[in-house]
Protein backbone atom coordinates (compact mmCIF):
# COMPACT_ATOMS: atom_id res chain seq x y z
CA UNK A 1 0.00 0.00 0.00
CA UNK A 2 1.11 3.73 -0.97
CA UNK A 3 2.16 6.01 1.74
CA UNK A 4 1.11 9.34 1.88
CA UNK A 5 3.00 12.14 0.32
CA UNK A 6 2.88 15.45 2.01
CA UNK A 7 3.61 19.16 0.50
CA UNK A 8 2.30 22.71 0.89
CA UNK A 9 0.28 25.20 -1.17
CA UNK A 10 1.09 28.62 0.31
CA UNK A 11 -0.12 27.97 4.32
CA UNK A 12 -2.23 24.43 3.00
CA UNK A 13 -0.64 21.06 3.50
CA UNK A 14 -1.91 18.56 1.18
CA UNK A 15 -1.52 14.86 1.68
CA UNK A 16 -1.93 12.98 -1.52
CA UNK A 17 -2.12 9.23 -2.08
CA UNK A 18 -0.66 7.75 -5.50
CA UNK A 19 -0.87 11.48 -7.24
CA UNK A 20 -4.37 11.94 -5.54
CA UNK A 21 -5.03 14.50 -3.10
CA UNK A 22 -6.88 13.02 -0.20
CA UNK A 23 -6.54 15.50 3.03
CA UNK A 24 -5.64 18.84 3.55
CA UNK A 25 -5.16 21.42 6.82
CA UNK A 26 -4.79 25.14 5.91
CA UNK A 27 -2.96 26.81 8.58
CA UNK A 28 -4.68 31.16 8.87
CA UNK A 29 -3.33 33.72 10.43
CA UNK A 30 -5.63 34.96 13.42
CA UNK A 31 -5.02 37.93 16.08
CA UNK A 32 -5.92 36.65 19.53
CA UNK A 33 -6.62 39.10 21.93
CA UNK A 34 -5.59 38.96 25.71
CA UNK A 35 -7.38 41.01 28.03
CA UNK A 36 -6.68 45.01 28.17
CA UNK A 37 -6.04 44.94 24.58
CA UNK A 38 -2.69 42.30 23.97
CA UNK A 39 -2.51 40.68 21.23
CA UNK A 40 -0.98 37.56 19.55
CA UNK A 41 -0.24 36.25 16.53
CA UNK A 42 -1.85 32.70 16.26
CA UNK A 43 -1.66 30.16 14.10
CA UNK A 44 -5.22 28.99 13.35
CA UNK A 45 -6.09 25.54 12.39
CA UNK A 46 -9.09 25.07 9.58
CA UNK A 47 -10.01 23.55 6.53
CA UNK A 48 -9.31 19.93 8.09
CA UNK A 49 -10.54 16.93 5.83
CA UNK A 50 -9.39 13.81 4.81
CA UNK A 51 -11.32 11.81 1.94
CA UNK A 52 -13.23 8.71 3.24
CA UNK A 53 -11.32 6.39 1.21
CA UNK A 54 -8.17 7.28 2.88
CA UNK A 55 -9.19 7.19 6.29
CA UNK A 56 -7.37 5.01 9.16
CA UNK A 57 -4.50 5.47 7.97
CA UNK A 58 -2.74 8.41 10.10
CA UNK A 59 -3.27 10.82 7.34
CA UNK A 60 -4.91 13.61 9.85
CA UNK A 61 -2.33 13.22 12.16
CA UNK A 62 0.61 13.23 10.02
CA UNK A 63 -1.00 16.36 8.88
CA UNK A 64 -1.74 18.21 11.83
CA UNK A 65 1.94 17.72 13.18
CA UNK A 66 3.02 19.13 9.68
CA UNK A 67 0.79 21.96 10.44
CA UNK A 68 2.06 22.78 14.16
CA UNK A 69 5.82 22.36 12.72
CA UNK A 70 4.87 25.26 9.95
CA UNK A 71 3.79 27.46 12.28
CA UNK A 72 6.74 26.80 14.53
CA UNK A 73 8.85 26.99 12.12
CA UNK A 74 7.38 30.88 11.20
CA UNK A 75 7.27 32.10 14.54
CA UNK A 76 4.16 31.00 15.89
CA UNK A 77 4.31 30.86 19.63
CA UNK A 78 0.73 29.59 19.83
CA UNK A 79 -2.37 28.06 17.82
CA UNK A 80 -5.24 27.61 17.96
CA UNK A 81 -8.37 25.54 16.25
CA UNK A 82 -12.45 26.34 16.54
CA UNK A 83 -14.53 23.42 15.67
CA UNK A 84 -18.10 22.38 16.25
CA UNK A 85 -19.33 21.09 19.43
CA UNK A 86 -19.83 17.68 18.06
CA UNK A 87 -16.55 17.27 15.92
CA UNK A 88 -14.63 14.21 16.47
CA UNK A 89 -12.17 16.26 15.05
CA UNK A 90 -11.34 16.98 18.79
CA UNK A 91 -10.17 13.88 19.68
CA UNK A 92 -7.23 14.36 16.34
CA UNK A 93 -6.63 18.15 18.26
CA UNK A 94 -6.19 16.71 21.95
CA UNK A 95 -3.74 14.23 20.53
CA UNK A 96 -1.60 17.04 18.64
CA UNK A 97 -1.43 18.47 22.22
CA UNK A 98 -4.62 21.29 22.16
CA UNK A 99 -6.34 22.10 25.51
CA UNK A 100 -9.93 22.42 25.61
CA UNK A 101 -10.22 25.95 26.78
CA UNK A 102 -13.81 26.70 26.60
CA UNK A 103 -17.66 25.89 24.94
CA UNK A 104 -19.15 28.74 23.17
CA UNK A 105 -23.02 28.61 22.99
CA UNK A 106 -25.37 30.21 20.72
CA UNK A 107 -28.73 31.46 21.71
CA UNK A 108 -31.78 30.38 19.21
CA UNK A 109 -35.00 29.98 18.61
CA UNK A 110 -38.17 30.58 16.43
CA UNK A 111 -39.33 34.24 16.55
CA UNK A 112 -42.66 35.34 17.99
CA UNK A 113 -43.59 38.77 17.95
CA UNK A 114 -42.04 40.99 20.26
CA UNK A 115 -43.94 42.73 23.62
CA UNK A 116 -45.22 46.23 22.36
CA UNK A 117 -44.85 47.31 25.59
CA UNK A 118 -41.63 49.34 24.97
CA UNK A 119 -38.62 48.94 27.26
CA UNK A 120 -37.64 51.62 29.49
CA UNK A 121 -35.12 53.23 28.41
CA UNK A 122 -33.62 56.81 27.59
CA UNK A 123 -31.67 55.87 24.42
CA UNK A 124 -32.57 56.11 21.10
CA UNK A 125 -33.10 53.23 18.93
CA UNK A 126 -32.80 53.46 14.99
CA UNK A 127 -31.61 52.00 12.04
CA UNK A 128 -27.61 51.38 11.74
CA UNK A 129 -26.69 53.79 8.91
CA UNK A 130 -22.96 54.16 6.83
CA UNK A 131 -22.07 57.15 9.19
CA UNK A 132 -22.18 55.12 12.45
CA UNK A 133 -19.82 52.82 10.99
CA UNK A 134 -16.17 54.58 13.31
CA UNK A 135 -18.41 55.26 16.11
CA UNK A 136 -19.90 51.83 16.46
CA UNK A 137 -16.56 50.07 15.31
CA UNK A 138 -15.23 51.94 18.46
CA UNK A 139 -17.64 51.14 20.91
CA UNK A 140 -17.63 47.50 20.16
CA UNK A 141 -13.71 47.74 20.41
CA UNK A 142 -14.12 49.01 24.39
CA UNK A 143 -16.73 46.10 25.37
CA UNK A 144 -14.78 43.37 23.93
CA UNK A 145 -11.40 44.81 25.50
CA UNK A 146 -11.64 42.94 28.66
CA UNK A 147 -12.14 39.25 27.11
CA UNK A 148 -10.04 36.94 25.61
CA UNK A 149 -10.62 35.06 22.69
CA UNK A 150 -10.95 36.52 18.89
CA UNK A 151 -12.80 39.99 18.24
CA UNK A 152 -16.03 40.54 15.73
CA UNK A 153 -14.55 41.29 12.63
CA UNK A 154 -15.42 44.76 10.78
CA UNK A 155 -17.60 43.82 8.03
CA UNK A 156 -20.08 42.15 10.33
CA UNK A 157 -20.75 44.80 12.75
CA UNK A 158 -20.68 47.80 10.01
CA UNK A 159 -21.73 45.44 7.15
CA UNK A 160 -24.74 43.81 8.38
CA UNK A 161 -28.06 42.47 6.79
CA UNK A 162 -30.00 44.48 9.10
CA UNK A 163 -28.91 46.24 12.29
CA UNK A 164 -30.14 49.04 14.99
CA UNK A 165 -27.47 51.49 16.94
CA UNK A 166 -28.86 52.95 20.60
CA UNK A 167 -27.70 56.79 21.08
CA UNK A 168 -27.65 58.68 24.12
CA UNK A 169 -26.31 62.15 24.27
CA UNK A 170 -24.63 61.93 20.69
CA UNK A 171 -22.81 58.52 21.49
CA UNK A 172 -23.41 55.12 20.75
CA UNK A 173 -24.06 53.03 24.00
CA UNK A 174 -25.52 49.67 22.18
CA UNK A 175 -25.29 47.93 18.87
CA UNK A 176 -27.49 44.93 17.51
CA UNK A 177 -27.49 43.51 14.15
CA UNK A 178 -27.20 40.01 11.90
CA UNK A 179 -25.74 38.33 9.27
CA UNK A 180 -26.61 35.39 6.96
CA UNK A 181 -23.83 32.82 7.88
CA UNK A 182 -23.58 28.93 8.24
CA UNK A 183 -26.61 28.80 11.04
CA UNK A 184 -28.99 30.91 9.27
CA UNK A 185 -29.04 34.88 10.68
CA UNK A 186 -26.08 35.54 13.04
CA UNK A 187 -26.68 38.04 15.43
CA UNK A 188 -24.31 40.23 17.34
CA UNK A 189 -25.64 42.50 20.48
CA UNK A 190 -23.35 44.57 22.44
CA UNK A 191 -24.52 47.49 24.86
CA UNK A 192 -22.60 49.37 28.10
CA UNK A 193 -23.75 51.35 30.61
CA UNK A 194 -26.40 51.66 33.70
CA UNK A 195 -29.27 50.99 31.45
CA UNK A 196 -27.52 48.20 29.67
CA UNK A 197 -30.27 45.44 30.04
CA UNK A 198 -33.61 48.13 29.06
CA UNK A 199 -31.51 49.37 25.91
CA UNK A 200 -30.04 45.61 25.00
CA UNK A 201 -33.89 44.83 25.25
CA UNK A 202 -35.18 47.58 22.68
CA UNK A 203 -32.55 46.87 20.70
CA UNK A 204 -33.71 43.28 20.23
CA UNK A 205 -37.31 44.17 19.97
CA UNK A 206 -36.26 46.44 16.62
CA UNK A 207 -34.55 43.53 15.28
CA UNK A 208 -36.75 40.87 15.54
CA UNK A 209 -39.43 43.43 14.27
CA UNK A 210 -37.12 43.71 11.07
CA UNK A 211 -36.17 40.56 10.53
CA UNK A 212 -39.89 38.98 10.88
CA UNK A 213 -41.01 41.55 8.53
CA UNK A 214 -38.42 40.12 5.97
CA UNK A 215 -39.88 36.65 5.99
CA UNK A 216 -37.13 35.28 8.39
CA UNK A 217 -38.36 33.28 11.36
CA UNK A 218 -34.92 32.44 13.28
CA UNK A 219 -32.18 33.93 14.86
CA UNK A 220 -28.48 33.00 16.35
CA UNK A 221 -26.91 34.94 18.93
CA UNK A 222 -23.45 34.81 20.14
CA UNK A 223 -22.95 36.84 23.53
CA UNK A 224 -20.07 36.43 26.23
CA UNK A 225 -20.46 33.21 28.32
CA UNK A 226 -19.77 35.76 31.68
CA UNK A 227 -22.72 38.26 30.40
CA UNK A 228 -25.64 35.87 32.17
CA UNK A 229 -27.61 39.26 32.96
CA UNK A 230 -27.95 39.64 28.82
CA UNK A 231 -28.08 35.75 28.59
CA UNK A 232 -31.67 36.24 30.65
CA UNK A 233 -32.84 39.19 28.18
CA UNK A 234 -32.30 36.67 25.65
CA UNK A 235 -34.21 34.17 27.47
CA UNK A 236 -37.12 35.81 28.16
CA UNK A 237 -37.52 36.75 24.23
CA UNK A 238 -37.64 32.68 23.85
CA UNK A 239 -33.34 32.54 22.81
CA UNK A 240 -32.70 29.32 24.35
CA UNK A 241 -28.48 28.15 24.32
CA UNK A 242 -27.36 25.54 23.00
CA UNK A 243 -23.06 24.60 22.76
CA UNK A 244 -21.72 24.95 19.16
CA UNK A 245 -18.55 24.99 18.89
CA UNK A 246 -15.53 24.63 21.00
CA UNK A 247 -12.16 26.56 20.80
CA UNK A 248 -8.73 24.45 21.54
CA UNK A 249 -5.62 26.16 22.33
CA UNK A 250 -1.56 24.94 22.28
CA UNK A 251 1.43 26.81 23.29
CA UNK A 252 3.95 26.48 20.97
CA UNK A 253 7.09 27.84 22.43
CA UNK A 254 6.27 29.12 26.18
CA UNK A 255 9.25 31.77 26.08
CA UNK A 256 8.34 33.70 23.63
CA UNK A 257 4.26 33.66 24.26
CA UNK A 258 5.26 35.21 27.63
CA UNK A 259 7.54 38.01 26.04
CA UNK A 260 4.40 38.70 23.62
CA UNK A 261 2.41 38.85 27.09
CA UNK A 262 5.06 41.38 28.62
CA UNK A 263 2.86 44.34 28.10
CA UNK A 264 -0.02 42.63 29.89
CA UNK A 265 2.19 41.72 33.18
CA UNK A 266 3.17 45.25 33.30
CA UNK A 267 -0.35 46.72 33.17
CA UNK A 268 -1.57 44.53 35.95
CA UNK A 269 1.15 45.13 37.82
CA UNK A 270 1.39 48.96 37.19
CA UNK A 271 0.72 50.88 40.62
CA UNK A 272 1.54 47.87 42.54
CA UNK A 273 4.17 48.21 45.30
CA UNK A 274 7.34 46.85 43.64
CA UNK A 275 8.88 45.48 46.80
CA UNK A 276 5.68 42.91 46.75
CA UNK A 277 6.20 42.39 42.77
CA UNK A 278 9.04 39.13 41.98
CA UNK A 279 11.66 40.54 39.94
CA UNK A 280 11.13 37.61 38.04
CA UNK A 281 8.27 34.82 37.43
CA UNK A 282 8.96 31.34 35.68
CA UNK A 283 6.59 29.64 34.57
CA UNK A 284 7.18 25.64 33.52
CA UNK A 285 5.23 22.74 31.79
CA UNK A 286 6.56 19.91 30.37
CA UNK A 287 9.87 20.29 28.42
CA UNK A 288 8.98 24.14 28.34
CA UNK A 289 10.13 26.99 30.84
CA UNK A 290 9.34 30.21 30.63
CA UNK A 291 11.21 33.42 32.20
CA UNK A 292 9.35 36.97 32.06
CA UNK A 293 11.31 39.74 34.16
CA UNK A 294 9.05 42.11 35.78
CA UNK A 295 9.26 45.84 37.68
CA UNK A 296 9.67 44.45 41.27
CA UNK A 297 12.39 43.87 43.80
CA UNK A 298 10.77 40.23 45.40
CA UNK A 299 12.15 37.37 45.22
CA UNK A 300 11.41 35.30 41.86
CA UNK A 301 8.18 33.33 41.80
CA UNK A 302 7.72 30.30 40.09
CA UNK A 303 4.72 27.75 39.07
CA UNK A 304 4.47 24.93 37.32
CA UNK A 305 1.88 22.64 36.23
CA UNK A 306 0.69 20.21 33.34
CA UNK A 307 0.38 21.87 29.43
CA UNK A 308 -3.11 22.04 30.11
CA UNK A 309 -3.12 23.69 33.56
CA UNK A 310 -0.89 25.87 32.19
CA UNK A 311 -2.39 27.22 29.20
CA UNK A 312 -5.66 27.27 31.31
CA UNK A 313 -3.80 29.26 33.24
CA UNK A 314 -2.16 31.70 30.70
CA UNK A 315 -6.01 32.38 28.73
CA UNK A 316 -7.10 33.07 32.02
CA UNK A 317 -9.77 30.13 32.12
CA UNK A 318 -8.52 29.37 35.56
CA UNK A 319 -6.92 31.83 38.24
CA UNK A 320 -3.21 30.56 39.88
CA UNK A 321 -4.77 30.54 43.28
CA UNK A 322 -7.52 28.23 42.02
CA UNK A 323 -5.26 25.90 40.26
CA UNK A 324 -3.22 25.88 43.21
CA UNK A 325 -5.80 25.49 45.11
CA UNK A 326 -7.52 22.41 43.35
CA UNK A 327 -3.61 20.45 43.23
CA UNK A 328 -3.36 21.32 39.45
CA UNK A 329 -0.37 23.33 40.19
CA UNK A 330 3.26 23.51 42.21
CA UNK A 331 4.55 27.32 43.34
CA UNK A 332 7.73 28.18 44.33
CA UNK A 333 8.71 29.03 47.45
CA UNK A 334 5.90 27.80 49.49
CA UNK A 335 3.11 30.50 49.10
CA UNK A 336 3.02 33.32 51.28
CA UNK A 337 0.25 35.68 52.07
CA UNK A 338 2.27 38.26 49.58
CA UNK A 339 3.29 35.45 47.09
CA UNK A 340 -0.54 34.72 47.05
CA UNK A 341 -1.45 38.27 46.45
CA UNK A 342 1.22 38.66 44.02
CA UNK A 343 -0.62 35.54 41.88
CA UNK A 344 -3.61 36.81 42.16
CA UNK A 345 -2.84 40.13 40.33
CA UNK A 346 -0.62 38.29 37.58
CA UNK A 347 -2.55 34.96 36.78
CA UNK A 348 -6.34 35.96 37.17
CA UNK A 349 -9.16 34.27 35.88
CA UNK A 350 -10.84 36.15 32.74
CA UNK A 351 -13.81 36.54 30.66
CA UNK A 352 -13.35 35.21 26.93
CA UNK A 353 -15.62 35.38 24.10
CA UNK A 354 -15.51 33.18 20.55
CA UNK A 355 -17.76 35.27 18.10
CA UNK A 356 -19.95 32.52 16.89
CA UNK A 357 -19.79 34.67 13.26
CA UNK A 358 -15.88 33.80 13.52
CA UNK A 359 -15.27 31.47 10.55
CA UNK A 360 -11.61 30.95 10.41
Amino acid sequence: MAEPQFHWEENTVIASLEGNDVGRITVPHISLQFPTGVWVPLAGIAGVGVDESARRRGIATAMMQHAVQFARDRGYTCSGVNTPYANQARRLYARAGYTHLFTQYSYSGPLGEPPEEAPQCSAVVRPFCADDEDAVLAFVRQVELPYFGTRVRVIELCGGYMGYVAEQNGEIIGSCNCFPLRLGLEANLFVAGPQRLAVAEALLKALIARVLESGQTELYFSIPQYDQPLAHVLWQYGFRPQPTHVFMFDILDLQGLLELLQPLFERRTDGIDSSTVPEQFVVRMADQTGTLPLNGSAAPVAVEGSCQVITRLLCGIISAWEAYLCGYLAVEPEPTEQIVSVLKILLPSVPYHHPGTDKW
